[in-house]
């Protein structure tokens, strides 16, 4: 009986060291990694809107503000058989470089720096105007 506990012993503390290493990794960002995503973006933008059909038509994001790894701005589109938008949205960037985005009233965006002058963004919407979109984005020489 004696053997039994020791042994039971020995696996938790063996499985108590374990889940408490892991619990204090910790993660090192380097916030002088953050691109400056400021200025405007154009490029094109590809996909399905419900009314609309598939598309592509092009694309400008202007991202007039950052302050750390947070940004805001507006984007404009048009696509073919539909009046020009504009909307405003807000954003992240993380230090791995994924990109997340909000649109005003409506819509997510998941996105990818590559490199330091283009993006990638996968935007999508669901309910009455549901859309789903790819953009490639370069940065326009200020």
């Amino acid at each position: 009986m004696k053997i039994a506990w020791a042994i039971l012993v020995i696996v938790l503390g063996v499985l108590g060291c374990s889940i408490l290493t892991t619990a204090a990794e910790t993660v090192v960002t380097n916030p002088d990694s953050i691109p400056n995503l400021t200025g405007i973006w154009k490029g094109t933008s590809s996909g399905y809107m419900v009314g609309l059909g598939f598309t592509e038509d092009s694309m400008i994001y202007n991202i007039t503000e950052q302050k750390g790894q947070s940004f805001i701005g507006y984007k404009e589109y048009q696509f073919e058989g539909d009046e020009p938008g504009r909307e405003d949205f807000a954003g992240i960037i993380t230090v791995d470089g994924t990109i997340y985005i909000v649109d005003y009233p409506g819509g997510t965006v998941i996105g990818t720096m590559i490199g330091s002058d283009e993006m990638n963004l996968n935007s999508f919407n669901d309910g009455d105007e549901t859309y789903v979109f790819i953009s490639t984005l370069k940065r326009e020489d200020n």
